[in-house]
């Protein structure tokens, strides 16, 4: 090999790194990124928390309609739906390190948010129209 040979080899080399060097992706690329995937992540568990809750209530629906009764246990599992729902859509809106205790801690669009359903059991003592689920 000649002289030529190994500048060409040389100056291929050059290139190829700083091709490499340019092309990496920038801190700022890399944390967009991450919290992509994050998004991605926690998205996933909602679903599977909310798919668990709706089985729940499927079981509790079917039990209820063959036995007209249903145990302590599902009543609670009735009581506190909304409040599994609310924490569930938090834990959806919420930033990495921000704390959300109901949605009057929610800024921004997030917080107006579409209302589908409320849904809650209304068997307390002021109530004279005792029911297990209440649509509001």
């Amino acid at each position: 090999m000649d002289k030529n040979t190994w500048v060409g080899f040389l100056l291929i080399a050059a290139i190829i790194v700083g091709f490499t060097m340019l092309n990496r992706p920038s801190k700022e690329q890399l944390a967009e990124r991450q919290r992509v995937q994050d998004s991605i992540k926690l998205a996933r568990m909602a679903e599977l928390e909310a798919q668990r809750i709706s089985d729940s209530l499927q079981y509790v629906a079917g039990n209820a309609a063959q036995t007209e009764t249903i145990s302590e246990e599902e009543y609670n599992q009735i009581e506190t739906i909304g409040a599994s729902f609310e924490n569930l859509s938090l834990a959806l809106v919420k930033d990495k390190d921000q704390e959300l205790m109901n949605w009057n801690d929610v800024q921004g669009a997030d917080k107006f948010m579409a209302l589908v359903a409320d849904v809650y059991t209304a068997n307390a003592d002021n109530n004279p129209e005792k029911s297990i689920l209440y649509e509001a």
